[in-house]
């Protein structure tokens, strides 16, 4: 699926608060009796003081979310109508407020897509008028009381100590902070340039790829007990419970991944959907080929909701519920696996390029009991799964409307489905194949369903075989070894054609693909975002080619399917 553009400011506000996946962020320590407190807004910000107009608030998180006030002299305001300065220092008018550096007051600024942070310098000629070096998170408060004075107070509300000597104790040196943790209300303007800083820490940090497991031998006709039982089987789960992996809710946010595709291809239309969430972000995309026009325009549509704001639901797994994208009426994709019916259940509304409404609704039959499926549970690393369920060849029928036409059916259709729930790897890289057709049995020209999924990379074991690659013949699964993958050059990956075909240690039990993939066009995607760069093109076109098992050729022509090769990294 397509990936991420938004990903800072929501990723900044929770690092922030939580820290790292999951480790606090370390702060100056408050006194023993008073820890500090973690605040969703800052104290100041609906807090008043109106009999002192010149008071200033200080966020006090020691013990609490406190607002405190100060006045011109320093101390705490009076917040009624008395003025605060004491008898023999009576209030002076400044013309500055002392606590400013200069005019342009040391702003931040980000530039765009990765430019770097800098620093607006004051002028020669307004030179800073107060610092605090000793405590860089201190807070200044100007005191008008007898002169235009400035008064710095700590994180604790108290003065603080502005000269290099450190107030921490000698086991626990003071460490620089990613963020003022008092700034952590989400309307913050330090929201962007604290993001530049964290994230560019960050992704300056050497990455390392995980290792891949062993291989993790053959199909089991089960399912698997529990999301750490790594294997393939041909069962799904009902329920993928992650519990186990991690009590973390960042981390969960940051690397849990969900994402599901269903297509249906028919005599005439090839039409697929998708939708994955990031958590941080959901795509959904929707597209229809006219299979019997290359000529004919094809209806694209994509859209992408920050925060996943329009998940509406999301599945328990491939065999219970619905996720479902909305974002109008007039705009959203549900895919459903009924249990009563034993079906998947496809259906949206969207409006495409050029201002074309598509409306359908299609099913693909499946049963648990009766089907054989492709079920991966695989180790990203002992304590990081992914759960994949894949399916194609399944019977499939419907109905579709363009615009204001007349509704058409959707009859004798194959259907492929990928579900799939996983803590991917912070830099992911996959080609991945799927298709449905109707082949034949050259030994006797009977026609046959056959069902093709294959990837590179993302799966594999250490022996450079995906453990997800499978084909069904007939319904019945078959596992295959390695695939190789002949790409053209970048800038035609859309427009030649592919060549894919098996390598390796091969025998008359282990299936044999021969492919030539040409595209048709594409549902691409190319972001690059400073902390996230997405790489997605997902072709679709025609197949031709062989499929040979146990001493059976099978001939492919003309099948409509999709071509993936996507490098992410989120």
């Amino acid at each position: 699926m397509g990936t991420i553009a938004y990903f800072a400011a929501v990723i900044l506000s929770t690092l922030v608060i939580g820290g790292i996946l999951g480790t606090p962020v370390e702060k100056l320590k408050c006194p023993p009796d008073q820890p500090m407190v973690y605040c969703l807004a800052d104290p100041c910000s609906k807090s008043t003081c109106p009999g002192d107009k010149n008071a200033t608030c200080v966020s006090n998180y020691c013990g609490g979310c406190n607002a405190v006030w100060y006045g011109v002299n320093g101390k705490p305001a009076n917040c009624d109508n008395t003025s605060s300065c004491p008898p023999d220092k009576p209030p002076v008018p400044c013309f500055a407020d002392p606590c400013q550096t200069c005019l342009c007051n040391y702003q931040f600024v980000i530039g765009i897509l990765g430019t770097p942070v800098e620093k607006l310098k004051c002028p020669p000629d307004q030179p800073m008028k107060s610092t605090c070096p000793g405590d860089k998170n201190a807070t200044c408060v100007s005191n008008y009381c007898g002169g235009c004075n400035a008064v710095w107070y700590g994180v604790n509300g108290k003065p603080a100590n502005c000269d290099n000597t450190s107030r921490c104790p000698p086991d626990k040196p003071p460490v620089p902070c990613f963020a003022d943790p008092c700034e952590v209300s989400y309307d913050n303007q330090m929201i962007l340039p604290l993001f530049a800083i964290l994230f560019g820490i960050i992704e300056n940090a050497r990455y390392i790829n995980l290792p891949k497991p062993k291989y993790l031998g053959p199909i089991q006709d089960r399912f698997p007990l529990k999301t750490n039982e790594f294997g393939r089987y041909t069962k799904p789960v009902s329920i993928v419970d992650y519990s186990w992996v991690s009590s973390s809710k960042l981390f969960n946010f940051i690397a849990l991944k969900h994402w599901t595709f269903n297509s249906i291809s028919t005599s005439r239309y090839f039409i697929a959907t998708g939708i994955a969430n990031l958590n941080y972000v959901a795509n959904a995309l929707v597209y229809v080929i006219d299979r019997t026009n290359r000529e004919k325009q094809f209806y694209q549509y994509a859209s992408r909701s920050f925060l996943a704001q329009a998940i509406k639901e999301q599945a328990k797994s491939s065999i219970d519920g619905c996720t479902h994208f909305n974002q109008s009426s007039l705009e959203y994709i549900r895919l459903c696996y009924n249990t009563k019916e034993k079906v998947y259940e496809v259906n949206g509304n969207v409006p495409m390029n050029d201002g074309v409404q598509i409306s359908f609704d299609f099913k693909a039959d499946y049963s648990n009991e009766k089907d054989q499926s492709l079920v991966l549970v695989y180790p990203v690393e002992e304590t990081r799964p992914a759960y994949t369920h894949k399916m194609a060849g399944l019977s499939a029928r419907g109905k579709i409307k363009i615009n204001n036409n007349k509704e058409e059916e959707l009859l004798d259709g194959l259907s492929s489905m990928d579900w799939t729930l996983a803590y991917s790897e912070r830099r992911s890289h996959w080609k991945w194949v799927s298709l449905s057709v109707v082949g034949i049995n050259s030994s006797n020209n009977e026609s046959v369903t056959i069902g093709i999924n294959l990837s590179d990379i993302v799966y594999n074991d250490n022996n450079g075989i995906s453990m997800e690659n499978a084909v069904w013949i007939g319904g019945q699964v078959h596992t295959v070894n390695r695939i190789i993958y002949e790409l053209p050059d970048k800038q035609y990956i859309t427009s030649q054609s592919w060549q894919i075909y098996s390598t390796g240690d091969i025998n008359s039990n282990t299936p044999k693909l021969r492919l030539t993939f040409q595209p048709w066009g594409s549902q691409e995607e190319h972001i690059n975002m400073f902390l996230v760069t997405g790489d997605f093109v997902q072709a679709f076109g025609i197949y031709n080619g062989t499929l040979e098992v146990f001493d059976h050729t099978y001939v492919i022509e003309n099948g409509f399917g999709v071509a993936e090769n996507h490098y992410a990294k989120w």
